[in-house]
């Protein structure tokens, strides 16, 4: 699977009226994430080695024991058990429980407070503090429910950092 060299290639230039783009070019991929991390769980799936159904607490016990709000603008308190653990299902279909939740509410309060709010720029952390600080607060909505949109760190891509001992290079060069 995915066995063989890897071939580094480059393109382009780095600005407008700048030199070429070198191999060591760091730059943002912004939202391709989505799409570079929804393929890589989708081969995942393939080999047998996750499953769309596979509670994903074995990979991030973060998510263990989820709390949901009674509404997106409920005070943080004011929450009910998951019906159900999130799943790779819901990660990939948007419906994981973690809403954008645009309002001002408690939640959103919450999230700017502790860095896990979406913003233009990156969280100033790494993934594994991120899902940390988020897993502190509840869902906004229940897992599995439809009209949710994942929040964006949330995806599959953290679950290649934190415990996991691969990076996203790791996933890639062997996918």
């Amino acid at each position: 699977m995915g066995a063989g060299d890897v071939e580094l290639v480059t393109a382009g230039v780095a600005s407008v009226g700048g030199g070429a783009m070198g191999e060591d070019a760091i730059m943002r991929i912004q939202s391709m994430t989505k799409a570079i991390t929804s393929v890589a769980a989708l081969r995942l799936v393939e080999a047998g080695h996750l499953g769309f159904d596979q509670s994903l607490v074995d990979w991030l016990p973060e998510l263990a024991g989820r709390q949901v709000l009674r509404g997106p603008a409920a005070e943080l308190d004011d929450t009910v058990p998951a019906r159900r653990a999130i799943t790779l299902r819901h990660l990939l279909t948007n419906t994981c429980g973690y809403g954008m939740v645009i309002q001002a509410s408690p939640l959103q309060q919450a999230m700017a407070a502790n860095g896990t709010e979406a913003g233009p720029e990156p969280p100033a952390m790494g993934a594994g503090e991120w899902l940390r600080r988020l897993a502190e607060l509840p869902l906004a909505f229940q897992p599995g429910e439809p009209a949710t949109r994942c929040r964006r760190r949330a995806r599959p891509r953290t679950a290649s950092s934190p415990g996991s001992g691969t990076g996203w290079d790791g996933v890639l060069a062997w996918r």
